[in-house]
Parts: structure tokens; C-alpha cells; sequence
């Protein structure tokens, strides 16, 4: 991998990563699809290398995740979680409100609920406060998506309460609507 540390290389193979990551097709075998593992590792590591390629890396990711395949749907879910933990890594190197953004914007279009608590879960993991405000309203927001069943789940109460107990507490100047927001999933995480 020491090759990608040149920014031309790493567009390249950029590139040449798209290629079989935006193919439908190239999933449906199955070395192919434990292989994917691999190409986003280099995503992965030319997003820690690169800060002006991150916003391609995302583009590509956000390909591959959206991209419809023929497989069944728990290797398909297995995938968009290998591609959530991608994009999850950029936000560890610092590209956090365009990951953010994207999540929100695929929950509002309605993604599969286990893939929203699961990139609640893991980004929960990962931060700690202070937040920003304008990343707690997006994030209040994306779990404001989750159904009422879908926040009761035992191991997500216990990863989000935490979280939602310390907004209420060091109290945020969130407009009128998040702050209703978050008084109301925090009602729901006390059920």
C-alpha cells in the first residue's frame, strides 16, 4: 500500500476501485463479495493519506451503498455496513459534516432502521462532548428517523440514553424543534 501515498497514484487507483464497486454484477460471486473488504481498506487508507480525495471517496462510497445487486438481502445488508463502517472512518479523520449529511439524507429517503441504529451506534461509540451544535441537531434529527420500536431496542437504549441524558444535562442552545426532539426520544429511552 506504500504506492498510494502519491496523490496522482492514489486517483488511480481511486479509479480503479470504482470500477468493480459500481458493478451490480461483480457482487454476485462470492469471492467477490468478501473481497470487498479489501477494496475498502484502500478507501479507507487513501482517505487517511488524502484530505482533498475524501469527498471522491465519499461519492464512490455513496455509490456503492445505494448500488442495487441481486444478492439476498443479508449479504446485501452485510455490505452497506462494511460501506457505513467506510464512510464512518472518514469522519474519524476529520471529514465529519459531509458523512453526517449523507446519513441524513439517506434516512430521510427511509434506509433499511438496523442501518441507521447501527451507524448511531458506532458514531456514539467513537464521539464524545462537547458537540457542536449543528452536529447534535443533525444527529437528533437521524435518530429522530427510527421508529418508536426500532429506539426501544435494549442495546441501542443503552448506547443512545447516555448520550441523550448528557444533551438534556449541558443543555444546547437547539432551536424550538430539536430540543423537542430530543425531550421526546429521551422520554422514549426511559420507557
Amino acid at each position: 500500500m506504500d504506492f498510494i501515498r502519491f496523490p496522482v497514484i492514489s486517483m488511480g487507483a481511486l479509479h480503479w476501485a470504482s470500477i468493480p464497486l459500481s458493478d451490480s454484477g461483480w457482487y454476485m460471486t462470492n469471492y467477490n463479495t468478501q473481497s470487498i473488504q479489501y477494496l475498502l481498506e484502500l478507501l479507507k487508507e487513501m482517505g487517511y493519506l488524502h484530505v482533498y480525495q475524501r469527498a471522491e471517496i465519499l461519492k464512490l462510497l455513496k455509490k456503492c451503498f445505494k448500488l442495487e445487486t441481486e444478492l439476498e438481502p443479508l449479504p446485501s445488508l452485510d455490505i452497506k455496513k462494511k460501506v457505513i463502517d467506510a464512510i464512518i472512518y472518514l469522519m474519524e479523520c476529520g471529514f465529519t459534516m459531509p458523512v453526517i449529511s449523507t446519513i441524513e439524507e439517506w434516512a430521510n429517503e427511509g434506509i433499511d432502521q438496523s442501518l441507521i441504529r447501527y451507524f448511531i451506534t458506532k458514531v456514539l461509540e467513537m464521539v464524545g462532548p462537547p458537540f457542536s451544535v449543528v452536529f447534535l441537531t443533525k444527529i437528533l434529527r437521524i435518530i429522530n428517523k427510527l421508529s418508536e420500536r426500532s429506539v426501544s431496542v435494549p442495546e441501542y437504549k443503552l448506547i443512545l440514553k447516555p448520550f441523550l441524558e448528557h444533551c438534556i444535562d449541558a443543555d444546547y442552545e437547539l432551536d424550538p424543534t430539536d430540543r423537542e426532539i430530543l425531550h421526546t426520544l429521551h422520554s422514549e429511552t426511559n420507557k
